[in-house]
């Protein structure tokens, strides 16, 4: 049996990912028995009973997934998410972020009170204050507690699965803390080292570079340069960033070399605990952790004089970081760092079968294979693939050799000496300032990035297929007769299902109002609203790139309030965006001139609407102006009431305005419509019963924030929706919401949901 290890990974990644979405007893029972008849089939095809015994850790890792996720107490994360406060007494563990004026601190807190209850366990938090506090200082407080935020858009931070991968249960927010004592903690003084060195960097290197070589050395990008961190991600190289198996192996040599005189075993012994400190020096994340398990095993195969074999001792690896936490399956440095060591393990032994001795031709083999590796990830990620990484990872990571070594030794002799560190850190400044400027050239290439949108797990699990028949066609030639035919079947897979039809997706952006209709690839907004306090136009750009559209054809704006216009004066210089609708009766306010400056500033067409407005956006969506106040007295009521229509069905889009302009459209329009987007975000006195009936809609649609200051939408609006028997959907409960009109049938789908066809809300 060649690599059992690699056999043990693949069925422990599908018990943790069973375990985690399978909740359902009955599809358990047969998840599990199509994996012991799965099993059975290998053991009889290999002729091979041990093959059996991989089922044991499919079943483990099973059990694993299935309880990761459960919170401590039933009881206290009842409160959670409430305006009923909770007595904590906590240790700080280590400061997790630093914002403008806030410090963000992974607590563990030891003892929680609430009414007449006190409960004493571990319960791991984030907590944000205003106040600077130390790794070890004990404090109480009373505060609430929160989960993680939902993900409400699809292109949302997930940061309840990021809360499961640093295992935190809980955010708290305490407007006043009593700090009660302090522990001393090998963690804590671990990090007061880190904090030493991270002091002289900042002393060796101006403001940029230093944020740079602190995440570089240290794990730590508290200080990193966000413009910086995007070149480097843009170009494909922000993994030097990070602290992975090359900072790892170059800081083990360095060490050896240095304890070679003591003998094998002792520098050995002493490397291994090097390896220790260094990993909780750099903040022990999974990238970390794994580079120094891997150095560790490399070092231990060679004292007991056994082969160290890179892709067992990976899944090893692996499969035990994973049993210690199953949700390390989503964490994106996690996936990074075993996946390109699993394609340079792979693509190795292409290069040992063939003998191939040039060294350059090597670094330009493992280096694509590494890219074409990592490409998935980064599309489901960032919706978007470099095309040229490959290349310049050639010249970065020759680079950051000298650049680490250099960097390390300066750092060690500028806190004895910090003339003498300043000197050696000149030639490191010059070669982040190379590799900065060779990022700006291959990002400015043309085709350099390939906007992708975001691609499924099984688009994912096809192109790992057909990377890994790619290598069974290298190592075995008779592969080569069917690998064609199965790479040009999986790429018409990957192809196949792209809907082109009619779309809506009425985006969560806070209290505001955005919809995206799609269709014939073509793109129109209906309002693009933010807020002052949190820009929603970077959510509606992320969007865009998620559903892998980069031109937006026009926006219609309903009124010059901006949490319906704010996001076009966010997005109008990042996305070309050929016209914007206004009403040609529109209140002119400060907001209406800067919308004119910035489709000025940015070429785009400006089109003004009224009663006469009616257009074919596509073959078979049609845009009508139904109605606008022009003598509205304020600008809610002088929005613009705009009927799409796509073939038989329609969607009618209402604004801000009032029950009083809503009586009086009732009696003049044909407003008849299959889905109505509620006016006025669902506030009470936008509510007619005489418009909803005239509308009579199979749904309606409100845009709402979560826990908005408005009480919006108000029970009175729910309520009357109800008596009319009519399904409401609302963003601050649901989140996003997509309608598809197909074949005259109306589907809608929620964040987490399949499309549904409309008319089972019936």
């Amino acid at each position: 049996m060649l690599r059992p290890a690699i056999y043990i990974l693949i069925y422990t990644i599908l018990g943790i990912l069973s375990g985690i979405y399978i909740t359902n007893a009955l599809f358990i029972y047969v998840c599990v028995f199509l994996t012991f008849v799965i099993t059975v089939s290998i053991c009889i095809c290999r002729k091979n009973l041990l093959y059996f015994m991989f089922f044991v850790p499919f079943l483990t890792a099973f059990a694993v997934g299935s309880v990761s996720g459960l919170y401590t107490d039933k009881n206290i994360d009842m409160l959670a998410d409430t305006e009923y406060p909770v007595k904590i007494n906590a240790i700080v563990n280590e400061k997790a972020n630093t914002y403008d004026d806030t410090f963000k601190y992974n607590i563990t807190a030891f003892q929680l009170s609430y009414g007449e209850s006190t409960i004493k366990q571990n319960i791991n938090m984030f907590m944000y204050t205003d106040k600077e506090l130390q790794i070890g200082d004990t404090m109480k407080f009373t505060s609430l507690l929160k989960h993680g935020n939902v993900k409400r858009n699809n292109a949302d931070f997930n940061e309840i699965i990021y809360f499961k991968t640093k295992k935190i249960q809980y955010k708290t927010f305490p407007d006043s803390i009593v700090v009660t004592g302090h522990k001393n903690t090998l963690y804590g003084n671990i990090k007061k080292v880190s904090y030493i060195f991270q002091n002289t960097i900042n002393k060796l290197y101006p403001q940029k570079e230093a944020g740079l070589m602190t995440a570089m050395l240290l794990g730590d990008r508290n200080d990193l340069d966000d413009e910086t961190y995007k070149l480097y991600q843009n170009a494909g190289i922000v993994h030097i960033i990070s602290v992975s198996g090359l900072h790892i192996s170059i800081l083990a040599g360095l060490v050896l070399f240095l304890l070679r005189p003591l003998g094998r075993y002792p520098s050995s012994l002493l490397t291994a605990l090097f390896l220790i400190f260094y990993t909780v020096l750099a903040g022990a994340s999974p990238s970390v952790v794994r580079a120094s398990l891997m150095m560790f095993l490399y070092i231990l195969s060679g004292l007991i004089s056994r082969k160290y074999d890179l892709l067992s001792s990976t899944s090893i690896i692996c499969c035990v970081l994973l049993m210690y936490n199953p949700y390390y399956i989503f964490d994106l440095g996690f996936l990074y760092s075993f996946t390109s060591v699993f394609a340079i393990g792979f693509s190795s032994e292409i290069i040992k079968k063939y003998k191939i001795e040039n060294k350059l031709l090597n670094i330009l083999i493992v280096s694509t294979a590494v890219s074409l590796a990592t490409k998935p990830i980064t599309a489901h990620y960032f919706y978007y693939i470099n095309c040229t990484d490959f290349i310049l990872n050639i010249i970065v990571i020759t680079l950051s050799d000298a650049i680490l070594i250099l960097g390390i030794i300066s750092a060690i002799v500028g806190t004895v000496a910090l003339n003498a560190g300043i000197f050696l850190s000149g030639s490191v400044y010059v070669l982040l300032k190379i590799i900065e400027y060779i990022s700006e050239i291959f990002v400015a290439l043309p085709f350099s990035h390939i906007q992708t949108g975001s691609i499924s797990l099984l688009t994912i699990c096809i192109w790992f297929g057909i990377l890994i028949l790619i290598y069974k066609a290298f190592m075995h030639k008779a592969y080569l007769i069917w690998t064609a035919p199965l790479l040009l079947s999986a790429l018409v897979i990957l192809n196949i299902n792209k809907y082109s039809g009619f779309e809506a997706e009425f985006l969560y952006v806070g209290q505001g109002d955005c919809a995206v209709i799609k269709d014939e690839n073509k793109c129109y907004i209906m309002d693009a609203g933010s807020s002052e306090y949190k820009s929603y136009g970077q959510v509606l750009l992320d969007d865009l790139k998620y559903e892998n559209i980069n031109k937006i054809d026009g926006i219609y704006i309903s009124h010059m309030d901006y949490d319906h216009m704010g996001g076009v004066l966010e997005i109008a210089d990042k996305i070309p965006i050929d016209n914007i609708y206004i009403s040609k009766y529109s209140i002119h306010n400060e907001n209406y001139d800067l919308l004119l400056t910035a489709a000025h500033n940015n070429n785009i067409n400006i089109i003004y609407t009224d009663e006469s407005y009616n257009e074919y956006i596509t073959k078979n969506t049609f845009v009508e102006f139904i109605y606008s106040d022009k003598n509205a007295d304020n600008l809610n009521n002088n929005s613009v009431v705009y009927k799409v229509s796509h073939n038989n069905k329609s969607i009618l889009f209402t604004g801000d305005i009032d029950n009083t302009t809503a009586d009086e459209i009732a009696k003049s329009c044909n407003l008849k419509a299959d889905i109505l987007k509620v006016p006025h975000h669902g506030s009470k006195d936008s509510f007619s019963y005489d418009f909803v009936k005239a509308v009579a809609p199979a749904a309606a649609l409100n845009s709402a924030g979560h826990n908005n200051i408005y009480g919006h939408p108000s029970s009175e609006t729910i309520e009357g929706y109800n008596n009319l028997n009519i399904p409401f959907f609302t963003t601050d409960y649901n989140g996003m919401i997509k309608i598809r009109i197909c074949d005259d049938n109306i589907k809608y789908k929620l964040i987490n949901t399949k499309f549904i066809e409309i008319k089972t809300l019936e």
